[in-house]
């Protein structure tokens, strides 16, 4: 929707097709939040000593690429400059951003890619703020959290007008988009499965056929094509024809099934990546859906096992965590927070009482009770409580039997959540071949006339593993991108 409303702008004729009854996909299932870094960053908060620490260590290890060694020397030299004016606040920049994508991915990713996408994230989430009335809640400007495998603290996440209360992804991603395109004379189709990726004689692509929901066939020509038909994550066969993996819960809705992705391949697209594939640890043990709105935040929450014992840095990379918790008894964990997280809106608490009303949470007055609700050891429980509330007032984890490099508010004050989680196929990083201007390319690296694609559809910007945050940024990014490559307009 993003490329569609980027395309009208451009003076574009559009029309979209979609696959199931509602719009939306896959995003709008998501929490909404995305990485950017801040357009007014003294506003941020100071540089603590821990976020220094992140930014060494992406800075100080040894470079897979030598991108990556030009990157880490950029950051290093703009940090520096950073200090000397005397800046205080936390300290970002496209480039340290492009950094810990690159490292966190393991460089798997397209170097081009990712650098297209951190240089053109913040300019992206101020074109979607001027598409309707929502505002952006820049976390940095209040507390300091990663989010789940987001890595550093450049989260923001949207908000209706008065720029606190939270608002869905549908209406912040989907919903004025939409409008946006029906208002210029676009139109949108539900319900309509594309079946074929037509390709001319001259290489060209000039359309598609689809299928309707009465089973007729409808040919749609154009100029050029976008295929942002997502990943193929709900395809277990396909999932497993990559990667065995041993999850078969996902968070996926049910259209993330590929056949888009399989048929740009037959007119000779080419694939990247297709065996990196993420779980995510947030996922409701009872049907695999994401619990991220209501696991708190990993800064100020432990997770813990069933014996009771931390076994993680809940600040770490999605893998690492969700490998974590495959190795936990029952591969099941359990993320603790207070009523100070409810406060702070960090959680929100309509979501946590629909989830306390069908069992998915739990709650107490104490932490003893908290972990007899929950079936967890309590006396091992309370040890590890009382260490980890001890290293957070003192801002120091290095005693912790598992270290925690960012530590936020002690769970200390009443009532006291406990939310089980377990590991759930996520985001799926390969896909079809793009050049930064998103056109499709072949298996020889040529582009493929009139064909462009952007979002979970397409690899080489994520590499191994997904930081946290980055596939909203992908889709804004790249499907701005590709609007603009298919508009008449400049």
């Amino acid at each position: 929707m993003v490329a569609a409303a980027t395309a009208v702008d451009g003076g574009a004729k559009v029309i979209v097709l979609e696959k199931m009854a509602m719009i939306g996909g896959n995003t709008a299932r998501s929490e909404g939040n995305m990485s950017a870094m801040d357009p007014e960053p003294e506003k941020l908060l100071p540089m603590t000593p821990a976020v220094r620490d992140i930014v060494k260590k992406y800075t100080d290890q040894k470079p897979c690429t030598k991108e990556v060694a030009q990157l880490q020397q950029t950051v290093k030299d703009q940090l520096k400059a950073h200090n000397a004016a005397g800046k205080k606040y936390i300290f970002d920049s496209p480039e340290l951003f492009a950094l810990q994508t690159l490292e966190g991915g393991d460089c798997h990713n397209d170097p081009k890619l990712v650098l297209t996408m951190t240089r053109n994230a913040t300019a992206a989430m101020e074109w979607l703020e001027k598409q309707s009335d929502m505002k952006w809640y820049h976390v940095p400007r209040y507390w300091v959290d990663v989010g789940i495998g987001g890595i550093y603290p450049r989260g923001q996440w949207p908000r209706h007008a008065d720029g606190k209360t939270p608002i869905s992804t549908y209406d912040a991603y989907i919903s004025p988009l939409a409008d946006k395109v029906t208002k210029a004379g676009g139109h949108i189709y539900t319900q309509m499965k594309v079946m074929q990726i037509v390709r001319g004689k001259d290489g060209r692509v000039t359309g598609v056929i689809a299928v309707d929901k009465n089973g007729k066939n409808q040919a749609f020509n154009g100029k050029n094509v976008i295929l942002a038909a997502g990943g193929y994550g709900a395809n277990l066969k396909m999932v497993k024809k990559y990667n065995n993996i041993n999850v078969i819960a996902t968070s996926n809705q049910p259209g993330t099934t590929g056949e888009v992705l399989e048929e740009a391949v037959k007119v000779g697209a080419g694939l990247t990546g297709m065996k990196w594939i993420q779980i995510h640890p947030h996922g409701n043990p009872k049907n695999g859906e994401l619990e991220s709105a209501i696991a708190g935040r990993p800064s100020d929450t432990p997770y813990v096992n069933v014996n009771g014992d931390r076994f993680v840095d809940e600040t770490g990379r999605r893998d690492d965590i969700s490998h974590g918790i495959l190795a936990q008894p029952g591969q099941v964990v359990y993320a603790i927070f207070d009523q100070k997280t409810i406060d702070q809106k960090k959680v929100r608490d309509d979501l946590m009482q629909i989830a306390l009303g069908h069992g998915y949470a739990y709650k107490a007055d104490n932490l003893n009770d908290l972990a007899k609700a929950a079936g967890i050891n309590q006396a091992e429980f309370a040890k590890t409580m009382a260490a980890y509330n001890e290293a957070s007032r003192t801002q120091n984890t290095k005693s912790l039997p598992v270290p925690k490099i960012l530590i936020g508010m002690p769970v200390d004050k009443a009532s006291f959540y406990c939310v089980p989680i377990t590991t759930t196929i996520h985001h799926t990083m390969g896909g079809l071949r793009i050049n930064e201007k998103t056109q499709v390319l072949d298996t020889k690296g040529h582009v493929i006339p009139g064909l462009y694609a952007a979002g979970k559809i397409t690899g080489g910007i994520h590499g191994g593993n997904r930081l946290g945050r980055n596939a909203l940024t992908d889709l804004l990014v790249f499907g701005h991108i590709a609007g603009m490559q298919v508009s008449p307009k400049p």
